[in-house]
């Protein structure tokens, strides 16, 4: 379920010493005269929505088992939303899939590595289908990095 593997995210990714530099901060705006309520407003909920933001649209939809089978070792798959959506979402984390096959890419390169996943797996579909075609037997090329 959606709040228990979000707990256990947060659990997982924010410990005793993340705790303790928030805490810190807090204390020292709130001795420095900062309203409290506007700290919690101002820098709480928003840390708090965007931990909520990433977790969903970044790991919840794209880890998430459904009737779509995943397509490799990955376990994860792409968001199908238009790009300027992804961008809005969690800058293009939508583009998960792409994400996992090509970690070091800048997340402003995901669309463009989508985009040549897209084309060269239609490729090996169109040749694979010639191919099984005639020999029974099916081959799945991995892409090739974007640049």
């Amino acid at each position: 379920s959606f709040p228990r593997w979000f707990f256990t995210f947060v659990r997982r990714y924010f410990g005793w010493r993340e705790f303790g530099v928030l805490t810190v901060f807090l204390l020292s705006q709130v001795a420095l005269g900062a309203p409290i309520e506007n700290v919690l407003l101002f820098w709480a909920l928003p840390a708090q929505l965007s931990a909520l933001q990433l977790f969903f649209f970044g790991t919840f939809l794209p880890h998430r088992h459904s009737h779509q089978p995943f397509v490799d070792e990955h376990r994860s798959r792409t968001l199908a939303v238009p790009s300027i959506v992804s961008l809005a979402t969690c800058f293009h984390f939508g583009f998960h899939h792409e994400h996992h096959l090509f970690p070091y890419l800048p997340w402003w390169r995901l669309p463009h590595a989508h985009r040549l996943v897209r084309a060269s797996l239609a490729e090996s579909l169109t040749v694979a289908s010639s191919t099984s075609s005639r020999t029974g037997h099916v081959d799945h090329p991995q892409p090739s990095a974007p640049m």
